[in-house]
């Protein structure tokens, strides 16, 4: 769990109780925005790497890699001047949006920036990964709902699958939905409904 002096606390998970492990302080001097994990529930096994890693992202812009077994830190990735919403991780790749509207992608094994997005105008404040396919979503206070392909991310060939204007919504958060992870939702503030955009009318998807 992040907090917002930069501090991670531990906790163990025993059924419904949870049982307080430790404090991991003096690695981020700024709040945390969000941690992700290469073993997430919601991504297919098929994407899981052979050690479980998680990533913790803050708003100094900077990203801290862990090894899940012993909490063994393994490295640090800096953007200067950015500041992180939030973050996800796919088998060697980490995934973070910020609120310039960019969206970085690092490689763990090498820990270099990989790709960098300008995806939207304004602040992007959530990211999905769908379960099985190269695809990323991501939303933003400029209103737009934007979904990327991955598949040549090796070649820094990022495709704009496409992009959805929900007017006047400030879009706060998004996941693959359905079966297979086959159309997208989307929540916003001030809103009680949740906005689904099918995939069978994105081309691509």
């Amino acid at each position: 769990v992040g907090s917002s002096t930069g501090a991670l606390h531990v906790l163990e998970c025993e059924g419904f109780r949870m049982v307080y492990v430790q404090a991991m302080e003096g690695h981020h001097s700024k709040p945390i925005a969000d941690i992700a994990s290469t073993h997430e529930t919601d991504m297919a096994e098929l994407t899981y790497p052979a050690e479980e890693l998680f990533a913790v992202a803050d708003e100094g812009g900077s990203v801290s890699v862990w090894a899940a077994k012993g909490f063994e830190a393994r490295g640090r990735l800096e953007v200067p001047g950015e500041c992180f919403t939030c973050v996800k991780m796919r088998g060697a790749n980490i995934y973070t949006a910020s609120l310039s509207g960019r969206v970085y992608i690092f490689d763990t094994d090498f820990l270099v920036l990989k790709c960098e997005i300008q995806a939207h105008a304004r602040a992007i404040l959530a990211i999905a990964l769908h379960p099985s396919q190269p695809w990323l979503t991501s939303v933003s206070e400029d209103t737009f709902v934007n979904i990327w392909n991955l598949e040549n991310l090796i070649t820094n060939e990022i495709e704009a699958l496409a992009s959805k204007d929900l007017a006047d919504r400030m879009l706060c958060g998004t996941a693959f939905v359905g079966e297979g992870g086959k159309d997208i939702a989307i929540v916003h503030y001030d809103s009680e409904s949740i906005s689904i955009l099918p995939g069978d009318k994105v081309p691509g998807m």
